[in-house]
């Protein structure tokens, strides 16, 4: 609620001006805390400078994990991998037909981020699903950026954090921190950024299971930011493109976060959510070659070819229930789906949705044909 000036009781806890005094003779002006249980609860990214300034704004602050980075695997090119994630039903299999994701526009702005790095990379957006994601974190060097829903659970066994992707259908499918952590081979990812709520939950003991960035530095990640508390979904894009345009141009790890939230100083709330963790000697630069960044893989997963007439309206509201119900017909062995209908009544705009959101399940392509308007080729 009051952020600037709780924040300066932080910094008075964390030193104060000496801190500071010892900050401004240093190279990196770089703070990295090695926490022990209690003070890892504890919000440092809110401290706050007597000019009403957030620390973290003026200079770096990591938490540290006293452990080397694996070296990254040979190869020049790098790999950005993205899952983006909004299911369609709980559960319960009941439409979520509330509030979604703004997954295009953070897609969009993250495109055009890499297309103008110049940067040698290759860019694949992943389908939504385990399965798929661990099949895409093979390759390396890699920057993954992991965008859906995010919680912290109570479990049998204690808090545990979860992900919320989606199986097949885009039913919800619960993804554990555990099992993501374990999921790439060691050294793969250099850099993954969790755009999702509660991926650094720091309030609750960081041996926890619901530290998923804390828990992907433990094991062998370099560097990885997660969020510790709800974050606002209009700002994903900010901080992902504050921290990529960094990256990119050769900036340390270190540095492109606290670049990274100067866009989110107007929104002072926000500005100390995004937690980032380091290895011991992982926060500096990811080596880059330059060349041309192919960006193309950041659409829509699968090979989709949409006609002129059979475009999907984005988005595409209260039809979550629809897609699902087609997604299964075809899990369940169908071959030929009819939608039928009176006229207006949107058939073309849900298959087409229905085409761009599934395509990634038919690895030959979907081709759209529009019998309103074309001569339909039976040999096709």
């Amino acid at each position: 609620a009051d952020p600037l000036n709780v924040g300066k009781l932080l910094l008075a806890a964390l030193g104060g001006p000496a801190l500071l005094e010892r900050l401004n003779a240093d190279p990196e002006q770089l703070l990295l805390l090695d926490t022990d249980e209690p003070s890892e609860s504890i919000a440092w990214e809110f401290a706050a400078l007597p000019d009403h300034q957030f620390f973290v704004a003026q200079y770096g602050l990591l938490r540290l994990i006293d452990r080397p980075a694996p070296p990254a695997p040979a190869g020049n090119e790098l790999h950005f991998v993205v899952l983006a994630a909004d299911p369609l039903v709980d559960k319960q299999g009941h439409p979520r037909e509330g509030y979604r994701l703004k997954l295009d526009d953070e897609l969009r702005a993250i495109r055009r981020t890499l297309a103008d790095s110049g940067v040698a990379l290759q860019a694949r957006r992943a389908p939504p699903t385990q399965a798929e994601l661990r099949r895409a974190l093979r390759r390396g060097p890699a920057i993954l950026h992991l965008t859906c829903h995010g919680n912290v659970i109570e479990t049998p066994g204690g808090q545990m954090a979860v992900l919320f992707l989606e199986d097949q259908n885009g039913g919800e499918d619960t993804l554990l921190g555990r099992d993501l952590v374990v999921m790439p081979p060691r050294g793969v990812l250099r850099l993954v950024l969790l755009s999702a709520c509660h991926t650094a939950e720091t309030g609750t003991g960081h041996r926890a299971e619901s530290h998923i960035a804390r828990s992907l530095v433990v094991n062998g990640v370099p560097f990885a930011i997660g969020m510790q508390d709800a974050y606002p979904d209009d700002l994903s894009d900010e901080i992902a493109v504050g921290l990529y345009e960094n990256v990119l141009a050769g900036h340390p790890l270190s540095e492109s976060l606290r670049l990274a939230r100067q866009s989110l100083l107007q929104y002072p709330d926000a500005v100390g959510l995004p937690v980032g963790y380091t290895a011991r000697d992982g926060w500096g630069a990811i080596p880059l070659t330059q060349g041309r960044p192919v960006v193309g893989g950041l659409g829509f997963p699968g090979n989709v070819a949409l006609t002129g007439e059979v475009q999907p309206p984005r988005p595409l509201l209260g039809r979550n229930h629809e897609l699902h119900a087609l997604a299964e017909l075809y899990s369940k062995g169908g071959k030929v789906v009819t939608v039928d209908g009176t006229g207006g009544m949107g058939k073309t705009a849900l298959a087409a949705s229905f085409v761009e959101r599934f395509g990634w399940r038919w690895p030959d392509g979907v081709l759209t044909i529009s019998f309103a308007s074309d001569v339909v080729d039976a040999a096709i």
